[in-house]
This record gives structure tokens, sequence and C-alpha cells, in this order.
């Protein structure tokens, strides 16, 4: 094994191929964290003029929501919070609410803003659904406070805390995670490529001389410099998953074992990649240049920048042919509650482009013994 063992040392010394392969990834991704951790908090206000213990309910759950703050308010300064943008939205419960409600009468909440974004669209989704479920129990208890008062206390019990997660966490700290892993992905692909460099390396210093002199065969030769670009890409993608849940602390719960296993699938595939790059490059110029050019677009169509989902559809077709592409959504998959053994898909074409690339490279190293 010395062929592997003096490509560990050769890559380990090159210290602006670290910078690239693990210190400018980690920085993209501490830079998305950091905005993952200071998601805006939506300021809400909050006019109770009815002063009654449902109306009290309803502002307590309020507060209960992640990432808002609730503060009590005039209806005279309405106009100014807003247009000041000091409040984000605003509640108005009027005087009598709760007599209309236990009346039958469906009573309103009123609610003010001055546009919708994506903050405030899942504060308005639940106030309207929590003022119908009201009306619904107040209406089934036939003006009962005691019946209403139970069947909403059975109700928060059972679904309440699952539709405040579902609303306003989950969908945005997965979005924000998937950025965070896209550039992750570019640097296993960028190490993945540059990490299979020995062998141009080798010939542009005329080394196969030497060590084909040597006991060496071309398979052993071959075989260990995979070998080695594979050892270097897991590594790479333990220290950054390790960095992604211990240091940044992403909350990966459940999902990090899952999308560790598919982050080594896509080392290979990059590798594969990387070593075909070494049988088609003349040069370390070349091998240099084609790399760039092929990180760049893939990264781009693969989805690491952004949502393939906001591409035009003939790009998108294209970033079918790509494999971040499938590393990607196989990542969103897992966030979003599929497990890894529903991945046989996304995990089929990432083993499909892996055996294509080597494959492709097995063809030129006859070219070794020239």
């Amino acid at each position: 094994m010395t062929i592997l063992i003096n490509n560990i040392r050769r890559i380990t010394k090159d210290k602006m191929a670290l910078v690239g392969m693990l210190i400018w990834p980690l920085m993209l991704m501490l830079f998305v964290s950091f905005r993952l951790s200071n998601v805006k908090v939506s300021n809400i206000g909050f006019i109770d003029e009815d002063n009654t213990k449902v109306t009290g309910v309803i502002k307590e759950k309020l507060g209960e929501l992640s990432k808002v703050a609730v503060y009590n308010v005039k209806e005279e300064d309405i106009k100014e919070k807003l247009i000041n943008e000091d409040l984000d939205y605003i509640i108005h419960l009027e005087k009598g609410y709760t007599d209309k409600l236990f009346k039958g009468e469906n009573p309103v909440i009123n609610s003010y803003s001055i546009s919708e974004t994506n903050t405030q669209i899942p504060i308005k989704i639940f106030i309207e659904n929590y003022g119908n479920i009201i009306n619904n129990m107040a209406y089934t208890s036939e003006g009962d406070e005691s019946k209403f008062y139970e069947g909403l206390k059975n109700y928060e019990e059972g679904i309440l805390k699952v539709s405040d997660k579902l609303i306003n966490e989950s969908s945005e700290n997965n979005a924000m995670i998937l950025q965070v892993l896209g550039f992750l992905v570019m640097g296993v692909l960028s190490l993945g490529i540059m990490g299979c460099s020995f062998i141009v390396e080798d010939r542009a210093k005329n080394m196969y001389g030497r060590i084909f002199t040597s006991p060496i065969t071309i398979k052993s030769y071959m075989f260990q410099n995979i070998l080695s670009g594979i050892l270097i890409a897991f590594v790479q993608i333990t220290i950054l998953m390790g960095c992604l849940k211990f240091m940044l602390k992403v909350d990966l719960s459940y999902e990090f074992l899952q999308l560790y296993l598919i982050m080594l699938l896509f080392g290979l595939v990059s590798v594969s990649l990387g070593t075909f790059i070494n049988s088609i490059a003349k040069s370390t110029r070349q091998f240099s240049l084609i790399g760039t050019l092929i990180l760049t677009p893939f990264c781009m169509l693969g989805g690491c920048f952004w949502p393939r989902e906001i591409m035009p559809k003939i790009l998108r077709n294209i970033s079918n042919f790509v494999p971040t592409t499938w590393a990607i959504e196989a990542s969103k998959k897992v966030l979003f509650g599929d497990n890894i053994v529903k991945l046989t898909y996304e995990i089929g074409i990432m083993l499909l482009f892996t055996l294509v690339f080597f494959l492709l490279s097995s063809w030129k190293t006859v070219e070794i013994n020239k």
C-alpha cells in the first residue's frame, strides 16, 4: 500500500487543496447555518377589548408559537405600528367577542397587515383555523362554558403542538439545512476530483518509469490511487458532517445517519468522476481546467446553490444528467420525511454514475504503459 500512503501524504501537505476541500465549504456552511439560527422573529400586535378567559387563551396560544413575539397595542396605533414596521401583524378582538361566541354567532377575529410574507402567512393560517375551532366548539357546547373549555383543552393536548411545528419550523429549517448540504456536496465533489489528481501528476513528472520498475502492477497502482481518493473523501465527509452536527449545531435529529450515508455514496461518485478526468487529461494544467469546468456547472445545475425548481425547464431537464442533482434530491427526501430505503431510484442513479465513470476511465489505463 505504498502508493496509497504516499497519496494521503501528498494531499495533506497541499495547503491550497485543504482550503478548497475543507475550509471553504465549512465557511459557506457556517454562513448558512448562521442564517438558520437567526430566522426573523415575527412581531405580533394583540388588541384585546373583551378581556375574557377566551381571549386570554387565544393570546396565550399565539405566544407559544415558535419565532413569534406578542405585544399589547391599542386600536389607534394600528396604522402607525404597521407603517413603521414595528409590528408585522396585528390581531384585534372586539368587545363582546366572547358573548357572541357562546350565543353561536361565530364572531370573526380581525387581523391587519400591510403585506403577507412567508413569516406572516403561517400566523394568519393559525389564527383563522384556531378561530374556526373555537366557534365550532362553542356551537357544540351549546353555551355551556365548562364543556367548551374541556373540549378546548382536549384539542390542545392532542393536536395543536404538532400543527405549530409543521407550520413554523420544519419547512423553513429544512430548506436552510438543504442549502448547507448543497455546499457540503460542492466540497465533496471538489475533493473527489482533486483527490484523484495523482495519476496525472505522476505522468507529468515521468514517475511511471520508477514506479513500474518496482513490483507494483498497473492494476495495483490504479486500485491504490482510487482507494486513496475514497479514503480521503470519506474522511472529509466525516469531518464536515461532524462540524455540521456538533460545531454548527444544525439539528438533524434522526436524519443525520441517513444523510451521512448519502454523502458517502456521493463521495464514491466524486472519486469515480475524478478518476475519469485523470484518464483523459494529458497534463496537470489540463486536469485543473477540466475539473473547474465540471465543478461549477455541476453544482449550479444540481441545486447546490439554489433550488432546482427556480430554474427554467430546459435546465432542469439537463440537470437530470449530473450526479449532484441526485445527491441533493436524496437529501431533500430524507429531510422531508422519507426513509433512505425509499430512495432506491436516487441511490441507483448515483451508483450508475459511479459505474459508468469507472468503466470510462478503465478504457484509458492502457496508456499508462506508454
